[in-house]
């Protein structure tokens, strides 16, 4: 019947009848769905079919539907997959009622029922107020709450109190928070208004619980409770970065006046974030923030993406490397030894094998080493953990490179004197070691089909060409050692590394192959110098020494980095730069704008050079 649906709607003369014919079956699919018989599945299918096709037929059974797939999704008798299916067709259900009023009603019902759940979740984790404080947000003072979604559904049925809240409280926010997440990222024909700054709270509530008691006035939640609590955290915290990503893919630069609590939410996150999955979804979420919002979130988000990047991406690859001043590996270290360090102080066995549990998913035995660095360095102490030392996970390193990736396409030239040299360093370390067939770099650490050392390898080569073409220097430090990587990776006919590669080449012909001298090399030649000795200036980056030379002026660059590209001015001028430089006082900002002023200006045929002593023009010298 979905099929027969499906050709009926490619038919424009067969619509009514079509849209007739789905109206009768929305009742006999309501039937099926509340008699939890083994086509469960295949009639959830079906209707989602009839509401994205025949939008109109479910009209008169818009409530029904509501509290059919509401009831469905707060039932324990749901799997996780199927729990996600109706959510999705819970998410298309304002389309059959085509207006602002009804996408907004459902996603404040949604929004509602996750903040009540999580008000029981987190009894003793968290300040009572937080709750009250969404409620607030959903519901303005004043304004009469809605209805209840599913309202006469009993939430969680007639399970214990231990078995809910794994069974029926985590399951249920997930598949709302997916809700959400559909929503808010599905297209809807009218504009509607998003409740951005409910959302962020709601995630930033679940995002920043990390199990540890907040409140001693509940003793019951100091062990059970608390325990069920932590191992079903990742999934929550999971569900709310999904959650967190949508708001943001789908509001995107309409969340500026929120922006500053983004960036807060994220910073704080990074620092308990261990496993690989959460914090992969960390660094999405940070690359579509630099996508959607520019150089101003980057220019804030700059500190944390380079210490928590190099963070990822420095190990046996990189042992040579300095770390960034910021010391990630400490921040590593410090919220591995204190992640959930302040739970149940009274029940130590108890503590440590919870502790165990945890760790052991977010560190696997293969992933772990004796550390080389010596116990006396900055940072470590013998108590801490830091003589264990954590192999990030290609997955991580994928997402650390693609963010690094960005962030030096949207704001590379940003205070290039703090991060632009440890990146730039990091890079070419890691994809030297890359293209040594996966050096250091197991692929067994990576789930299968997930990742490999092919994505590592085109992440590493992207972010190393991004490095080049973002640099503020006329030619990248590591631009010979960074085209020999792209000549060999070209080698490698076939693959996308090789096309890759040879797109590389090209565009970094302009900086191999200088078509002019940078700018940077070259000074303006300013009236009022005194023509007995040498003067000095500064313009732009670089500083540069004037000299005569046969009664006209020419600027030689000090920076080294440019001896080889800059051409010889005579063959009987003095080799030695050392007896042409000759400290003196700079010259005055408001000498060298006078100067400037009286410069004659010059038309689009004449490339001349006008020496304001002698008022006369010469040829430039080539």
């Amino acid at each position: 019947m979905s099929d027969l649906f499906a050709r009926l709607a490619k038919f424009l003369n067969l619509k009514k009848e079509a849209s007739s014919f789905a109206g009768r079956v929305v009742e006999p699919l309501l039937l099926l769905l509340n008699e939890n018989g083994p086509v469960a599945d295949e009639a959830i299918d079906l209707l989602r079919t009839v509401i994205k096709l025949y939008p109109s037929s479910v009209n008169r059974h818009y409530n029904k539907v509501e509290s059919t797939i509401a009831a469905k999704i707060m039932s324990t008798e749901v799997n996780v997959k199927l729990s996600k299916k109706f959510a999705r067709v819970l998410a298309m259900l304002p389309s059959v009622r085509v207006s602002e009023g009804t996408w907004s009603l459902m996603i404040q019902k949604v929004l509602i029922g996750i903040n009540n759940l999580l008000n029981d979740a987190f009894v003793g984790l968290e300040e009572e107020k937080k709750g009250r404080e969404i409620m607030m947000l959903l519901v303005p003072p004043g304004n009469d709450p809605p209805p209840v979604l599913g309202d006469q559904v009993k939430l969680g049925g007639n399970l214990h109190v231990t078995k809910k809240f794994g069974v029926f409280t985590v399951p249920t926010i997930s598949a709302l928070a997916h809700c959400c997440c559909m929503m808010l990222t599905s297209y809807y024909p009218v504009q509607v208004t998003v409740p951005g700054r409910a959302l962020i709270a709601l995630s930033r509530r679940v995002l920043l619980v990390d199990g540890s008691l907040r409140n001693k006035l509940f003793p019951s939640t100091t062990s059970l409770h608390q325990e069920l609590i932590c191992f079903e955290l990742p999934s929550l915290h999971s569900s709310f970065l999904d959650l967190l990503h949508a708001t943001i893919k789908g509001m995107r630069s309409q969340l500026l006046p929120h922006a500053a609590n983004i960036v807060r939410l994220v910073t704080d996150y990074f620092k308990i974030a261990k496993l690989p999955t959460t914090r992969t979804k960390v660094y999405s979420i940070v690359q579509l923030l630099l996508t959607s919002m520019g150089v101003g979130m980057s220019l804030h988000l700059l500190e944390v993406i380079v210490s928590n990047a190099v963070g990822d991406l420095d190990d046996n690859c990189v042992k040579e490397m300095t770390l960034f001043s910021t010391n990630p590996s400490k921040g590593t270290s410090e919220s591995l030894s204190k992640s959930y360090s302040k739970k149940r102080k009274q029940e130590p066995q108890i503590q440590n094998s919870h502790a165990s549990g945890l760790e052991k998913a977010a560190i696997s035995p293969k992933k772990m080493k004796t550390s080389s660095m010596p116990t006396s360095s900055k940072g470590m102490t013998p108590e801490t953990p830091g003589d264990v030392r954590m192999f990030t996970p290609l997955c991580v390193k994928i997402a650390a490179l693609e963010t690094l990736e960005i962030l030096l396409n949207v704001g590379g030239s940003l205070r290039t004197d703090h991060w632009r040299a440890k990146v730039d360093l990091l890079l070419i370390n890691i994809a030297t070691s890359a293209c040594d067939s996966g050096a250091g770099y197991e692929p067994s650490t990576t789930k299968v089909g997930e990742t490999s050392i092919s994505h590592f390898r085109l992440a590493s080569y992207k972010a190393l060409l991004a490095s080049f073409l973002s640099s503020p220097h006329a030619r990248p430090l590591y631009l010979a050692q960074g085209t020999e990587l792209f000549r060999k990776g070209k080698l490698e006919i076939g693959t996308t590394l090789a096309e890759f590669c040879s797109h590389a080449l090209l565009a970094l012909d302009v900086l191999t192959h200088p078509r002019a001298l940078s700018l940077e090399k070259a000074g303006p030649l300013v009236p009022g110098l005194n023509r007995s000795e040498p003067e000095k200036a500064i313009f732009g980056t670089g500083t540069f020494n004037f000299s005569p030379s046969e009664g006209q002026r020419q600027v030689i660059a000090d920076e080294d980095t440019y001896d080889d590209w800059l051409p010889s001015i005579k063959d009987n001028e003095p080799t030695e730069k050392s007896t042409l430089v000759k400290e003196v006082p700079q010259i005055g900002s408001h000498t060298i704008a006078e100067a400037v002023e009286d410069v004659p200006a010059c038309n689009r045929s004449d490339a001349i050079m006008v020496v304001a002593t002698t008022e006369k023009t010469s040829e430039p010298v080539t």
